[in-house]
């Protein structure tokens, strides 16, 4: 409503971060990101799979799953006795468990996009980091990429569209 467009990609980004699940939320970046002309291309099922939960109840999952895995192979070991078929479902269970906790968190870390252009109109990458280097290609206002490397005042990024290249440091805000 302010005609700061961009700048409202960037709040409900970061909003998005913090509750990811928000609905409210959602809607209002898919409406802004749809008047800008970032339509949003669809996810894999197992980026979709990944986020069904937040970051930190992976972690829970994770956490609970490793140290049932360790009590069920280390009790038996100490009371030497045989492992009844209760522990060793259950240390299959939470093995399973782990594993997708692992693979969830690991997503959900290197899928995430970096930061946001937060110039008002198309911002031009560039081949090097050098403003007189040829240019790669186009960084849309509001547009998602993700940060690859860094040289003094540009940025290596990787926009949503696909396009690497570099971009000047003050036209790129962080997430």
């Amino acid at each position: 409503q302010q005609g700061q467009a961009v700048a409202a990609v960037w709040q409900l980004e970061r909003a998005l971060r913090l509750a990811p699940l928000n609905k409210t939320y959602i809607f209002k970046l898919g409406a802004i990101r749809q008047i800008l002309g970032l339509y949003d291309t669809p996810t894999a099922w197992w980026k979709s799979a990944a986020n069904i939960l937040t970051k930190s109840t992976w972690i829970w999952i994770a956490s609970i799953s490793f140290w049932i895995v360790v009590a069920v192979l280390a009790l038996p070991r100490i009371s030497g006795s045989q492992r009844p078929m209760f522990l060793k479902l259950s240390s299959g269970i939470a093995a399973v468990c782990l594993l997708l906790a692992v693979a969830a968190l690991t997503i959900q870390i290197t899928q995430q996009p970096s930061g946001i252009v937060i110039s008002n109109e198309a911002v031009n990458l560039h081949y090097a980091p050098a403003s007189a280097a040829p240019e790669a290609g186009d960084a849309r206002p509001g547009e998602r990429a993700y940060i690859i490397d860094q040289h003094n005042d540009f940025l290596k990024v990787e926009t949503e569209a696909g396009i690497t290249g570099w971009i000047q440091i003050d036209a790129f805000r962080k997430l």
